[in-house]
């Protein structure tokens, strides 16, 4: 069984592979450095972290999980890419951040890790700069911005091409669809969610018909129960059964957390 890790904030898993996972949670078998392991239904505890964070998104590579920036206090973020190993238990330094920045988007594809838009101060306006990050030259590289400055957003990989959901635009809640591709180093727009939201959770699961899944977030300062599917070869969404309980604040196998549900004011 692949074992579930929260770190400060952030539920992973670890193990999964460079991408998302191409079949459902229940079918994924265990790797052989998944640690600690664990019993069906309970928890352990691992290393701290080094420096504590939220509004951090997450990426796997190598079989190590790597925090990205995120909010070191209430009003200030940190460049700080903070490496956790699961099979030895232990945190290492990574290359920082070309700035403090919270609340991206982050991704992985052939072995480089993406982060996408974000904040880097409590109010807006946000950003809208993409980096990327080569762990055999150990650089982050400026490539082509984000259409639109937007934090709190979600990103999601399907056949190496990055689709960035959602998120908070100024004050506003757009339902916004953007792919980007990084052999061509290229943003392409895309059918946009039913219900514009941020702080949700996102994932891809199968191969064919709706292979992204958005559910819950925020949604005009208020929770949403929304869980909606996405169909590539139709660039379609459609709803799906809601969330009984309307939250956001969570955690997927990549998403943008925050530290709490009722202390996301920074990222709203």
């Amino acid at each position: 069984m692949t074992a579930l890790l929260f770190l400060a904030g952030i539920v992973v898993l670890p193990g999964v592979g460079p991408t998302y996972a191409q079949e459902p949670l229940a079918r994924l078998q265990p790797h052989p450095l998944d640690a600690p392991a664990v019993a069906h239904n309970t928890w352990t505890t691992g290393k701290a972290m080094p420096t504590p964070v939220c509004y951090a998104p997450t990426a796997v590579l190598g079989n190590e999980i790597y925090i990205l920036g995120g909010c070191a206090t209430a009003t200030t973020g940190t460049a700080k890419v903070q490496i956790y190993n699961p099979a030895k238990n232990s945190w290492s330094k990574g290359v920082s951040l070309p700035k403090a920045i919270w609340a991206e988007a982050a991704a992985v594809v052939k072995g480089q890790i993406y982060i996408m838009g974000g904040a880097t101060t409590p109010n807006p306006p946000w950003i809208n700069t993409v980096y990327s990050y080569n762990p055999k030259t150990k650089k982050w590289t400026r490539k082509a911005n984000v259409p639109n400055a937007i934090a709190g957003a979600v990103a999601v990989v399907e056949n190496n091409i990055i689709h960035l959901l959602g998120g908070t635009w100024n004050d506003g809640y757009p339902s916004y669809d953007e792919s980007y591709n990084p052999a061509t180093n290229a943003w392409k727009k895309e059918a946009a969610l039913l219900v514009g939201k941020s702080q949700f959770v996102a994932g891809k699961i199968g191969t064919t018909g709706n292979t992204i899944f958005a559910t819950d977030g925020v949604a005009q300062n208020s929770f949403v129960g929304d869980n909606e599917g996405y169909d590539v070869t139709k660039n379609a969404w459609a709803p799906l059964a809601a969330d009984p309980t309307a939250r956001t604040g969570l955690a997927g196998e990549r998403s943008v957390t925050n530290c709490s549900s009722r202390a996301a004011t920074a990222a709203h």
